[in-house]
């Protein structure tokens, strides 16, 4: 909804200024479309996100993660932060939908963070993996100095939230059943201090582990 929030307040100031392109335009009308469909693909998979039958399928991780980055690139770009990605492409098993909600769960605290922390002048989100024997070890993560210590124990327990207003304390618990008990991963979160482009940072760190299909 913010992405598409975003496509067309973007889109009407530029033609108020006389500045949208028929280019313009059309990138940012596909955007909603594609905003639309994904959010209607999403009602979709909440409905069958508890039935026992759900249909699980074989999909590239690199071009899900690209996907699921796609809708949020707008929010990112607005608010400063810049995304560094380093995939690899392999297959994984699961239901596509329901990783891609892990994934924007994740994206989303991340951002949140970033926003919520205004002495952060550079803003980045990392979303790195690696190939290790029969799994693959995804990682994302920010530099927005971390989750409090009395808090990341908490993390994804149902209803738990930092939030005041927007909330809810269900996403990062449902992406936790998602990751291990429908595709038999791990997800966890730590603390993390790194150094990029000689600069050091502290940031929280999400982990996923999957294995290969």
């Amino acid at each position: 909804l913010n992405s598409i929030s975003v496509s067309a307040s973007s889109m009407q100031l530029q033609k108020e200024l006389g500045l949208l392109s028929d280019k313009q335009f059309e990138n940012g009308v596909d955007g909603i479309v594609e905003s639309t469909n994904f959010l209607s693909q999403t009602i979709e998979d909440f409905q069958n996100f508890l039935k026992p039958d759900k249909e699980i399928t074989q999909f590239d991780l690199e071009d899900s993660i690209k996907k699921s980055l796609s809708l949020v690139l707008a929010t990112l770009s607005k608010n400063g932060i810049e995304e560094c990605i380093e995939v690899e492409t392999t297959n994984i098993k699961g239901v596509k939908g329901e990783f891609s909600q892990v994934l924007l769960n994740i994206i989303n605290n991340a951002k949140d963070a970033l926003i919520e922390n205004n002495d952060i002048l550079e803003r980045f989100i990392f979303i790195n993996s690696t190939i290790l024997k029969d799994k693959v070890i995804i990682t994302i993560k920010d530099n927005a100095g971390g989750i409090p210590k009395e808090n990341i124990k908490k993390i994804f327990k149902q209803y738990f939230t930092t939030k005041d207003v927007d909330g809810t304390g269900i996403g990062l618990h449902m992406s936790k059943i998602i990751v291990e008990a429908h595709m038999q991963g791990k997800l966890y979160v730590e603390n993390i201090e790194f150094t990029y482009k000689e600069k050091n940072y502290i940031g929280a760190q999400f982990t996923i582990e999957l294995p290969i299909s």
